[in-house]
């Protein structure tokens, strides 16, 4: 990059584990570490109804105890508990975050909830799809906002779909 461009500016994020020492002397960069997340996250274990965990900056400890289970259909690609969870949570306007192993199992777990949670419609995020060129994934992704719910893979700018869900809560999701 510094070929073409010897005053390009480069920031390089490094998720857990990489070797970021080896990185930035290979890259004759200086390193800067951030442990600490803007908005926290809570790291946990639901079992049987009870969610156990501890927090990413606090790291204080606790559980929380969610009775409800809700029927899942066939086609849902959760079970009743992580169903009932995440019900529970958007109920309390919390921000969720799912990890899947497939940009298709995401996007099939955002079309399914987005049709399950009747969440109300991301209106800043459906603005701001119209801002940029269209394509076959803002297509997908303007089916899912229209019910709140959000999907994002390495096709997708990460801008497009988190500046809305910051200006909405307050928070960046990281």
């Amino acid at each position: 990059i510094r070929i073409f461009n010897p005053k390009a500016q480069i920031i390089i994020l490094i998720g857990s584990g990489s070797s970021p020492e080896r990185i930035s002397k290979w890259l004759n960069m200086p390193l800067i570490e951030e442990n600490r997340r803007p908005v926290d996250l809570r790291l946990g274990v639901l079992h049987r109804g009870t969610f156990h965990f501890r927090g990413f900056n606090d790291h204080c400890e606790g559980d929380e105890h969610w009775i409800s289970r809700i029927d899942t259909d066939y086609e849902s690609p959760l079970n009743s508990q992580s169903l009932s969870a995440i019900k529970h949570l958007s109920e309390q306007n919390e921000q969720i975050l799912i990890f899947t192993n497939s940009r298709k199992t995401s996007e099939n777990m955002a079309y399914y909830l987005a049709g399950n949670l009747n969440l109300p419609a991301a209106s800043d995020s459906l603005k701001m799809l119209t801002e940029i060129p269209p394509s076959v994934q803002n297509d997908k992704l303007e089916r899912c906002l229209n019910h709140g719910v959000a999907f994002h893979n390495a096709d997708l700018g990460r801008d497009d779909v988190a500046a809305s869900f910051e200006r909405r809560t307050g928070h960046a999701p990281r």
